[in-house]
């Protein structure tokens, strides 16, 4: 009897401890991921980012107003210098970017290229004035554990050259403004709309649905997706009013509507990232 107890005991601790170890399961690979990750030294990244918007016309149909920044880009960190490529296309037109941002001090200068390098455009810019794409920083990362209640495992699944556990999950409202200024999705639909969009009150527009992939080998995060459509939209009615109201036309209805809003960022190259080295030309512009 007592040999039963025992083994009752033991077998209730275990449940438990499981039980536990499931509940912070995503918490704590997330922690790890992101702490790992905040030490290294060069990363690159591939990101996909669509949104789908229609405007109603005069003729009772609907005109697609469809904008993708898609392309790679590889960072080094301390100080920070980044390369990106990026193929940017907005109602039916395309344009292939260059840029290199090179960190001075606290300030930041941004070379841009349309025109596979042969001018340059360079500006000195501020921290809060980098496009989410091209100022990756780790610790933002740390937002999907401090979402980690919310999120549960889904299985494996295979990322590119790696093979990764899936989690799905819900970015709640108090974090909405950092998830978009890491995918820096609220400054590409602010400029294809040519109108400032403010983030201030985006914990006010609901949750963000999200997905995370960890390697199972390494430990790193190897693909995270965002879906924040219904976020977006609320910030594009505000603004648009916003906008209206300015030139006293508050009573027409802003009809511009987004459809679906997905970013996709697939993160590789763990400390393997060729050497950058911004073109004589950028430098002397």
């Amino acid at each position: 009897m007592k040999a039963m107890k025992k083994f009752l005991a033991l077998a209730l601790a275990a449940a438990m401890l499981l039980s536990l170890s499931g509940c912070g399961g995503f918490e704590l690979k997330m922690a790890r991921a992101a702490g790992k990750m905040s030490k290294l030294e060069s990363i690159h990244m591939d990101m996909d980012l669509q949104l789908d918007m229609s405007m109603p016309t005069f003729l009772g149909k609907s005109l697609p107003i469809d904008v993708a920044v898609s392309g790679g880009v590889d960072s080094s960190f301390g100080p920070l210098l980044t390369k990106a490529q990026l193929r940017v296309s907005a109602l039916g037109a395309e344009k292939d970017l260059l840029y290199y941002l090179e960190q001075a001090g606290e300030q930041y200068v941004m070379y841009l290229s349309s025109n596979e390098g042969k001018t340059w455009v360079k500006e000195l810019v501020e921290a809060e004035e980098l496009p989410g794409q091209l100022n990756l920083d780790m610790e933002d990362l740390m937002i999907f554990k401090d979402c980690a209640d919310s999120f549960t495992e889904v299985g494996t699944e295979t990322v590119g050259e790696f093979s990764a556990t899936r989690y799905d999950g819900v970015i709640q409202s108090e974090y909405v403004s950092r998830a978009l200024a890491l995918t820096g999705a609220l400054d590409t639909l602010s400029q294809a709309l040519g109108i400032p969009l403010d983030g201030e009150e985006l914990g006010q527009m609901g949750s963000i649905p999200a997905s995370v992939w960890i390697d199972n080998k390494s430990g790193y995060i190897v693909r995270y997706t965002m879906e924040p459509t219904e976020v977006m939209q609320g910030v594009i009615s505000m603004a648009m009013a916003g906008l209206l109201a300015d030139y006293g036309l508050g009573d027409l209805d802003p009809e511009l509507k987004l459809e679906r809003a997905t970013v996709t960022m697939d993160l590789s190259g763990f400390n393997a990232v060729p050497e950058i080295v911004i073109p004589a030309g950028a430098k002397a512009a």
